[in-house]
């Protein structure tokens, strides 16, 4: 008696056969342009937050900080050619907050014949030649009150509060008041904290 083998192919087709008869819907139906879909309501626990609220993580810096990384950075730069020894006569915080910390630091540096801004930030340090006038009035680092402190002096009891600029120039800190607060402007002594004078 012959037993009969089947092919390859023959079983293949049988395999495709029962597959296709448990899908109908994948190989006809209706277009799906034709096709409605109903609506969809988010689950009642689903909390959706507007892309406006979201705020990004950003970095501040202290002054100090600033001050010791364009110090690094000059003492670097002295082994090429550049000058060591300079002096700050101008410098300027935006978006300081209540600890003193700043996004941006920029610092005007008064050289013997040259006179450039070092900007300090979260791309690192910046530097550009300065033509403009600046203050003939160096800062005494040394005894310069820190710009937490001064800013504390301005709004004392605040918990919270960003300074859009704050800057330090001829001995005084002029601090630019948020947008809606009241005084508009600050001008206090750089060592004492003497307050004199605001400006609405």
């Amino acid at each position: 008696m012959k037993q009969m083998r089947c092919g390859g192919p023959y079983v293949m087709a049988l395999i495709l056969i029962v597959i296709l008869s448990f899908c109908p819907g994948c190989v006809s139906g209706p277009s799906v342009q034709n096709q409605t879909v109903p609506p969809s309501t988010p689950p009642a626990d689903l909390k959706v937050t507007a892309l406006t609220e979201y705020n990004a993580t950003h970095q501040t810096y202290s002054l100090d900080d600033a001050m010791a990384a364009i110090v690094t950075d000059n003492q670097i730069r002295a082994g090429n050619g550049a000058q060591q020894n300079f002096s700050l006569c101008y410098i300027e915080g935006t978006n300081v907050e209540l600890s003193g910390k700043a996004e941006h630091w920029l610092f005007g540096v008064c050289g013997d014949h040259t006179t450039s801004m070092i900007g300090y930030d979260s791309h690192g340090i910046s530097r550009m030649n300065w033509s403009q006038g600046m203050s003939d009035q160096m800062i005494d680092t040394g005894s310069l009150l820190s710009p937490a402190k001064i800013i504390g002096i301005a709004y004392p009891g605040r918990l919270a509060i960003t300074i859009p600029q704050l800057e330090v120039r001829n001995s005084e800190y002029i601090l630019t008041a948020p947008q809606g607060e009241t005084p508009q402007e600050f001008t206090i002594n750089t060592t004492t904290g003497v307050l004199i004078a605001t400006y609405d």
